[in-house]
């Protein structure tokens, strides 16, 4: 028999146990349920920019080169020393303005010598004309002598055949009308050949006065002169250089004919061409080197399209700032088209890849597709897109007027994306103005 004392010491461990084991399932048992927490979904803040529409000029970015029609090199024509040079690279210069003076001379001894040779053949010519005067004078004494040496010989000859006079009178007689007659035959000639030798002499005048005219005109070819008003762009020479004919001396470009070439892309060039067939205008703006405003007109299309180019160059006339420009400069501009009506405007942030946006509803993002038509500056002078909802995907979205256009962009937005409108932007009074809606 176990004694009572030793029972208890062995059963104790097990109460205690059981003890700690009722304790801890009432605790469980007993215990608060835990608050059910529901799953939130996160909503974007978003601005948003309500849609009317309008009538609006689109525009259409340009990229172009500075050029002009009228950029002359100048060349010596002559072979000489360089003697001075007036001008430098970017010098603005009138029209007849010296640039480069070649040594003149060679060509002013030259155009004496010529000079020389012409007062030779006029003086040639004043004296035939003399001599003409003095042949129609004496050839009338001429004829009295003949006739006087006639009536000697008829007497002589009358005389001799009588036996009255003798052989050498008669001969005598006789050599005196031959040599008279040969006196009067060559006076006459003289004054038939008149004509012939005056136009001879005319014709060498006519010469000498070329050889003046060149030798004047290679004098003046010394001066190289400005052809035009115009900035120089290249100096090519300096004083001590020896010129040959044909070598570049200056180039110079003319500011009122400055002309920038820009490539138009196809799917503009039909409005393009069809408003300059109807004899309109297109006028473009650029700006550089900070506030420098270029004013420009379109004025042709080229008539050459360059090889892997979709597009055609437009010619464009500068109407204002073209002194702040130089030839070769790369000019960045935009192009004015017709009002376009009933279109959208909306910032360039609004939009998703090339033709997507997104209006809220009802807490969602709704994706609708568009087509950019263009792009327009706000009186504010922030670029703005044009846009319309592109008909063959959008059932619900035809007309966006009154719809609220997300202007936040949002990292990987989605059709159906939760978002809260924090703000609405408005377009007023020549500048964006932000309104803030409490939602």
């Amino acid at each position: 028999m176990i004694p009572a004392a030793h029972r208890n010491k062995i059963i104790l461990p097990f109460v205690v146990l059981a003890a700690c084991s009722t304790i801890v399932l009432l605790l469980v048992a007993f215990k608060p349920s835990p608050p059910v927490k529901t799953k939130s979904v996160y909503e974007y803040g978003v601005s948003v920019i309500d849609l009317t529409k309008g009538d609006y000029h689109p525009l259409i970015p340009l990229y172009g080169v500075v050029e002009s029609p009228m950029n002359a090199n100048l060349t010596a024509a002559i072979s000489s020393d360089v003697d001075s040079v007036l001008v430098k690279e970017g010098d603005m210069v009138e029209q007849g303005q010296l640039l480069v003076q070649l040594d003149p001379v060679d060509f002013e001894l030259n155009l004496s010598d010529r000079e020389a040779d012409l007062s030779d053949i006029i003086a040639q010519i004043n004296t035939e004309k003399l001599q003409f005067e003095n042949n129609k004078t004496a050839i009338k004494n001429e004829k009295v002598l003949l006739d006087l040496a006639n009536e000697q010989l008829k007497r002589s000859t009358k005389l001799y055949k009588k036996n009255l006079g003798s052989e050498s009178d008669f001969e005598q007689a006789k050599s005196a009308v031959e040599r008279q007659q040969l006196s009067y035959n060559s006076r006459k000639l003289a004054i038939d050949m008149f004509e012939l030798r005056l136009d001879q002499l005319k014709a060498k005048k006519t010469r000498a006065e070329a050889a003046v005219q060149r030798a004047i005109r290679d004098l003046e070819r010394a001066s190289i002169l400005a052809p035009f008003s115009g900035r120089i762009a290249s100096v090519y020479v300096s004083a001590g250089d020896r010129v040959n004919p044909g070598a570049r001396a200056v180039s110079i470009y003319s500011l009122d004919q400055l002309e920038v070439r820009a490539d138009i892309n196809s799917t503009e060039l039909p409005i393009v061409r069809s408003v300059l067939e109807r004899g309109d205008q297109l006028g473009a703006v650029g700006l550089f080197e900070g506030n420098d405003r270029v004013e420009l007109v379109l004025d042709r299309l080229s008539g050459v399209t360059e090889r892997g180019r979709a597009g055609v160059a437009g010619l464009f006339k500068i109407t204002g700032g073209a002194e702040h420009l130089t030839l070769g400069r790369f000019l960045e501009f935009e192009l004015t088209l017709p009002v376009v009506s009933g279109v959208y405007s909306i910032p360039m942030q609004a939009i998703y890849g090339r033709d997507r946006i997104y209006i809220a509803e009802d807490g969602v993002m709704n994706l609708v597709y568009i087509d950019k038509l263009g792009q327009h500056r706000h009186k504010g002078g922030e670029l703005m897109a044009l846009i319309m909802p592109k008909p063959d995907k959008n059932n619900e979205h035809d007309d966006l007027t009154g719809k609220k256009v997300v202007v936040t962009q949002i990292p990987n937005a989605i059709q159906g994306l939760p978002v809260n409108i924090i703000n609405t932007v408005e377009m007023a009074n020549d500048k964006t103005q932000v309104k803030l809606t409490m939602q």
